[in-house]
């Protein structure tokens, strides 16, 4: 199945339908997607306002056709899914790796210039918690707040006294570093 990227030029709802699975019968909502580039598709969503694919932004997505049977005969349905990349587990265990050496790092940077009687490796699984309670195993996500980190971390040695010692709180500095965090993706 090809991988392709285009803006989305038009969403509309089409219907409400009832699916079913392991857990039972839920809801199911059809979306009519045009793209900039000519694809149409129908693409189906468990959330009434679905976000997946937002008119005017550009979507990595795949395309199929598929033949159904349904109660009137059979029939063709050209159905769009957005692209999701899948992580290998070997992957995961580098990410683990690469965030708990960030958050190693972080942690000794403000424990040379932030008087706190943490030792530096609890410092270090916070700021890890911190990441994975923030974006979980999303990588592009996850690498903003790995920097993050860093930055809020250096932006704090360099800063007054004051800073310094308002960070000290940890809490505090995680809040500082959120704010540098919602700025890289936005």
């Amino acid at each position: 199945m090809e991988t392709k990227e285009s803006i989305v030029k038009k969403v509309t709802f089409k219907r409400e339908w009832k699916g079913t699975g392991d857990k039972g019968t839920f809801k199911m909502y059809a979306f009519d997607i045009e793209f900039d580039n000519g694809d149409k598709g129908v693409y189906n969503s468990r959330q009434e306002n679905q976000n997946t694919f937002d008119q005017g932004k550009i979507a990595t997505y795949t395309i199929e056709t598929i033949e159904r049977n349904g109660p009137k005969g059979p029939w063709t349905q050209v159905v769009v899914k957005p692209y999701k990349q899948e992580v290998l587990a070997s992957d995961k265990v580098k990410n683990k790796r690469i965030l708990k050496a960030v958050a190693l790092e972080t942690a000794i940077l403000l424990k040379a210039h932030i008087q706190s009687n943490k030792k530096v490796i609890e410092l270090a699984d916070e700021f890890y918690e911190w990441v994975e309670e923030t974006v979980g195993e999303a990588t592009d996500t996850r690498i903003s707040a790995q920097a993050a980190l860093l930055r809020a971390a250096t932006q704090v040695s360099l800063s007054s006294q004051k800073i310094k010692d308002d960070c000290a709180d940890i809490s505090v500095f995680l809040k500082y570093a959120k704010s540098f965090y919602d700025y890289m993706i936005s």
